[in-house]
């Protein structure tokens, strides 16, 4: 692939007591990634995106421990920042809050190799968006084409739902996908003549 987006199922307290979708034990997600098989995957040069959580101590294994795995520096090429929003337009907390932060960060790495002459380095990047259900992230797919070759290959892996013309791996591959999950403004209308 040119292209490798990850979502981990980092660990989170949170989601594991709403149960809304399976978390890794803290001891063993580092072990779990150092496994998937980036660098045979993900061809030279190629991009690998991680989105992380913001616990400093989860960033700095994965960029010290599992980058070196993938066939990646450890030095992010780009990081791209999910600042979270409400309707209103409002941070979802606190920007300055202990607890929770209202923006998620993805990394994009890169794979060793010798640089091809029509690489384009990926720049650093902030999206405001509104939250989905269940941690779903905002689709990257139409911002990194840019960065990559014209018939590039991509793929998801813990994806959640499937991307036009990318390979999606994950136990919720098709999860939303699926037409329940939407709100749609007949349901929407029929919510409110309930009410």
């Amino acid at each position: 692939f040119d292209f490798l987006l990850l979502d981990p199922p980092w660990p989170n307290r949170s989601a594991s007591r709403k149960g809304d979708y399976s978390t890794i034990d803290r001891r063993e997600i580092i072990p779990l990634l150092k496994k998937i098989p980036v660098a045979d995957i993900t061809k030279p040069r190629g991009l690998v995106a991680v989105w992380i959580t913001n616990r400093p101590a989860l960033r700095k294994q994965l960029l010290e421990q599992v980058a070196p795995t993938w066939g990646c520096d450890g030095i992010p090429e780009a990081e791209w920042t999910w600042v979270k929003v409400t309707e209103k337009g409002e941070t979802v907390w606190d920007m300055e809050s202990k607890m929770r932060k209202p923006y998620e960060v993805l990394l994009i790495l890169r794979r060793n190799g010798e640089k091809g002459e029509k690489e384009v380095k990926v720049k650093n990047m902030v999206m405001v968006a509104v939250p989905e259900k269940h941690s779903r992230k905002p689709a990257v797919k139409g911002l990194i084409e840019k960065y990559l070759p014209e018939n590039h290959k991509g793929a998801e892996i813990f994806g959640r739902n499937l991307t036009d013309g990318w390979f999606t791996w994950g136990d919720e591959a098709i999860k939303w996908n699926w037409d329940g999950h939407w709100d749609t403004e007949e349901k929407k209308s029929e919510v409110v003549s309930s009410v």
